[in-house]
């Protein structure tokens, strides 16, 4: 049997943008990603949507990330019909001089220009490039 390819999506910047004045709830997804989201679970990909909203706000603490984020995040996502299949919470926030770290990260720019086989052919080059690093 074939695993089904998930598409791991960053919420905030990459789904919708977040202007400074504007709060998480009145932001609007970017419509070039939300049709995109909807090609790729057409092909059967599970769509995995992730944020780190309110990480540096609420200490880390998950409990009342699901109080309150999560359920107007989920608001959020049904008022915009925004496709997914999972909706996780808690990803660690990388601040002020922090970094996020991944051998498998795409830019929202190539997501949307690129086939998934042309997305493919990018993330086993970069993976090439960090093992060859090591």
């Amino acid at each position: 049997m074939e695993k089904q390819r998930r598409l791991l999506i960053e919420i905030t910047k990459t789904l919708c943008g977040l202007p400074d004045s504007q709060g998480y709830l009145d932001g609007a997804p970017q419509p070039a990603v939300v049709t995109r989201l909807r090609q790729y679970q057409a092909a059967g990909y599970q769509v995995v949507l992730f944020t780190s909203r309110q990480m540096q706000t609420s200490d880390g603490n998950l409990e009342r990330l699901n109080r309150y984020t999560a359920r107007n995040t989920m608001k959020w996502l049904r008022r915009h019909q925004v496709p997914y299949d999972r909706l996780l919470f808690g990803k660690p926030w990388a601040g002020q001089g922090d970094y996020d770290i991944d051998d498998r990260v795409l830019h929202p720019g190539e997501f949307l220009q690129k086939t998934p086989a042309e997305l493919l052919q990018l993330v086993a080059q970069r993976r090439q490039a960090v093992g060859a690093a090591w």
